[in-house]
Formats: structure tokens, C-alpha cells, sequence
């Protein structure tokens, strides 16, 4: 399965790095954390201690899909309650939307309600029946922003030069982003016309019989028995 980037503009083209895989943004906080998915420590409680690090969803979170990066410095400011931005140089990475009734609300009082975009240099185009998910970079709380999640059927649609990411700035956040910032992550998702749901009821055998199936060992029971690994190129 290949995915391609066309380049939005034949300048972007030349000057803006296109998107790499995802685990090429893994954060230092993540590598910092201790590993407790190679050894075996006990809680009061006699549970095994867990944390991200020993999580594998977590961490297929991480390396899903691709980023695209700030291709320059951005710096964020606020001036007489104004939000404000400067950029280092261009093709120009941000943008904002003036307010307007249909502009979505941002309830969470940790954004501003002012809505910003990221330029999008780089387009996805993908196989027949395959769409790209747009959204935050994943399990990024450390990121001083939150883009807003988009599905575009990007098999069918990719002719739109500088498309836009919107997103939100932290409230109160003033600083620098850099070059190099993750921006927001596209995954691809096989695309069908239709879903059904259907509700399927449980005995206490087959319970336990699933549960069992990730007790009986201490750790990596789910990386050993059921994760398939998953490779972005």
C-alpha cells in the first residue's frame, strides 16, 4: 500500500520538508519515562505497575501515519488581549479566521476561541478506497495547541493548493514554536459506504475465557498474542 504527497505549490515544493512517518516525532518526555515493560514491579495492591511506556495502543498511537512540521520558526503573542503571531519566513504556516456566528465554539476554557489554521504544503493522495484522517498529533498534550479533526477522501481530492488545518492555540500560551514542531498527523483509513453495528451478548465462560487470555502473564500479553506491527514509510 503507498500513500503520495504531492506538493501544494512548486515553492513548497522546494523549500518545505514533506511529512515524515510518525515515529520520527516521538517526544523525549516518552523516552524519559521509565520503561516498565521490562521488568516486573508490584503496587500495594498486588496489580502489576503500568504506564505508557509498557502501553503498545499508546505507542502505535505515536507512530501512526505521518507528521507534517513547522518548516519555520513561528512565535505567539498576546497584545491588548489580541491574540497575535509572527513567522520567520515563507510560504506562510499559519493563518487565522476572522470570528463570525458560524465559527465553532470552543467550550474548553484551556483554548482560545480564536480559530487559526495551519497551511497544509503537502497533500495526501491515497489508493482507491482509502481516506486520511487530519488531527492533532496523538498523545501530544505537550504541543501548545489542538488542531480540530478532519476526514478528507483523499483518493478522490487533492487539488486544493494551501489547504488549511484549523486548530486552537492554548489560552494564555505566548512563546515560540520552532521549526520542526509537529504540526498534525494523517493516518489513512480504509473508506467503506456503509457500516452496521450489531449488539452481541457474553456468557461468563467466554468472559472469562478473554479475560484469561491477557492475565496469565505478568506483561506483554497483548504485544505477544494479539498487537500486529505496522510499518509507515
Amino acid at each position: 500500500m503507498k500513500i503520495e504527497f504531492i506538493a501544494s505549490t512548486p515553492e513548497c515544493g522546494s523549500l518545505i520538508p514533506p511529512p515524515k512517518p510518525a515515529r520520527h516525532y516521538i517526544p523525549d518526555w516518552y523516552y524519559e519515562t521509565p520503561n516498565r515493560s521490562k521488568e516486573i514491579r508490584f503496587q500495594e495492591s498486588g496489580q502489576v505497575e503500568r504506564n505508557v511506556r509498557a502501553c503498545v495502543p499508546f505507542s502505535d498511537a505515536l507512530r501512526t501515519g505521518w507528521i507534517q512540521e513547522t518548516w519555520c520558526d513561528i512565535y505567539i503573542s498576546t497584545e491588548s488581549g489580541e491574540l497575535r503571531y509572527n513567522y520567520s519566513t515563507t510560504p506562510q504556516p499559519i493563518r487565522h479566521r476572522e470570528f463570525t456566528t458560524d465559527q465553532v465554539r470552543v467550550s474548553d476554557l484551556s483554548y482560545e476561541p480564536v480559530e487559526m489554521t495551519w497551511a497544509t504544503p503537502w497533500i495526501p493522495r491515497t489508493p482507491k478506497g482509502w481516506s486520511v484522517l487530519f488531527t492533532s498529533p496523538l498523545n501530544r498534550h505537550d504541543l501548545p495547541f489542538r488542531v480540530m479533526t478532519g476526514i478528507i477522501d483523499s483518493d478522490r481530492f487533492f487539488h486544493t493548493p494551501m489547504g488549511q488545518v484549523p486548530f486552537h492555540i492554548a489560552r494564555g500560551f505566548s512563546g515560540l514554536i520552532p521549526a520542526g514542531t509537529p504540526m498534525y498527523q494523517m493516518i489513512p483509513i480504509r473508506r467503506e459506504k456503509r457500516w452496521e453495528s450489531r449488539i452481541v451478548q457474553t456468557t461468563e465462560v467466554e468472559t472469562r475465557l478473554r479475560h484469561h487470555s491477557v492475565t496469565r502473564k505478568f506483561r506483554n500479553a497483548y504485544k505477544e498474542s494479539f498487537w500486529i506491527p505496522k510499518q509507515y514509510e
